[in-house]
């Protein structure tokens, strides 16, 4: 037993790094502009700070983004991800839908337990700046005072929207599905309801769980997973 485990370790290796190379080359640009972000935004937190990033950014406002980031902000809440799952299990596969609703079940728990047990002492900005600053907020918004590293909304947008932009092979919808998760990232600047840090977390986790499950659903070989899908796109069919 040891030598056939030997002897099939390199074709092992042999296959990770092709499923590897071709994630890239798939979606090289998907992950040249996420990892832009990255990069520019861990710059802009260690020369300036979450404090100064979110004033620079609440001195921006009207009416038309009061109400555009009220929307957009919904992207990342259960609502917005049910109805994609749904889509998606019904005029796409069981697979699909299966690796959102995953993907976004791992993000949620995670950014639950970080925020509610690991940082449970980091306030919102509308506490962090309350003897500081008068922040603008938008009418009508309910601004939250705890919990807030990471950002949940941010955390499930990238969980759902970065997710579907990994297994679209269209490069305009890949970069669609990015924009849509960095705008709800940015909703939750611009409705102060947390900091670009938050974000930045957020999303990481979101990416992560995204990447990790895209290796699990599309590229290992599941027979038990490749049976269901076939038996849910037959029931569809009748």
């Amino acid at each position: 037993m040891g030598q056939s485990n030997r002897r099939t370790t390199p074709h092992h290796r042999l296959i990770l790094h092709i499923q590897v190379k071709n994630f890239f080359k798939e979606n090289k640009i998907l992950l040249l502009i996420y990892g832009s972000f990255l990069l520019l935004g861990a710059a802009l937190l260690f020369y300036f700070g979450k404090a100064k990033i979110h004033l620079f950014v609440n001195q921006y406002h009207n009416t038309f983004f009061d109400y555009f980031f009220v929307i957009t902000t919904r992207l990342g809440e259960g609502v917005a991800i049910a109805l994609v799952v749904l889509f998606l299990a019904f005029f796409r596969s069981y697979r699909s839908a299966l690796y959102i609703l995953l993907t976004n079940i791992s993000a949620a728990i995670t950014a639950q337990f970080l925020k509610r047990v690991v940082f449970d002492d980091v306030v919102r900005p509308k506490v962090y700046f309350q003897d500081i600053a008068n922040l603008y907020f938008v009418p009508g918004v309910d601004v939250h005072t705890q919990f807030s590293f990471p950002s949940g909304h941010t955390t499930a947008a990238f969980a759902t929207w970065f997710a579907l932009a990994l297994i679209t092979r269209n490069t305009g919808w890949k970069i669609f599905f990015l924009c849509l998760a960095f705008l709800t990232g940015y909703s939750r600047m611009y409705l102060s309801q947390h900091f670009l840090s938050d974000v930045y977390a957020g999303s990481l986790i979101g990416v992560s769980f995204s990447i990790l499950l895209y290796h699990y659903f599309y590229q290992l070989k599941n027979n038990k997973l490749n049976a269901l899908n076939r038996r849910w796109a037959d029931k569809l069919k009748k």
